[in-house]
């Protein structure tokens, strides 16, 4: 799968919901799951939103993985720039490349 493909299926699929009751962290998890995205490479994508995403962000990003609504339609540009930045970064960093 193209990386550019798994960052527009992650940023979609931020609206999907996960089960209720899960941590932030696994919410996050199974959203990127959802989006086809491989198990561990979701599991990486999830350490560093815990790790690197700034508190405001991260928790717009928990809510909409929560929840049924489209909650990142409320995030201004410039939350918008930094959150596809964020999973471009993140994508890069996390989704395995193989050379041939």
């Amino acid at each position: 799968m193209a990386l550019r493909t798994i960052i527009l299926v992650s940023l979609a699929s931020l609206t999907l919901s996960a089960c209720g009751g899960k941590s932030d962290h696994d919410a996050l998890v199974d959203a990127f799951v959802a989006a086809e995205m491989q198990p561990e490479t979701a599991e990486c994508m999830a350490d560093k939103a815990d790790d690197e995403m700034d508190s405001e962000l991260y928790d717009a990003l928990v809510e909409a993985a929560k929840s049924e609504d489209d909650s990142l339609d409320s995030l201004s540009l410039e939350q918008q720039g930094d959150l596809a930045k964020f999973m471009f970064d993140a994508a890069l960093a996390c989704v395995p490349i193989e050379f041939e």
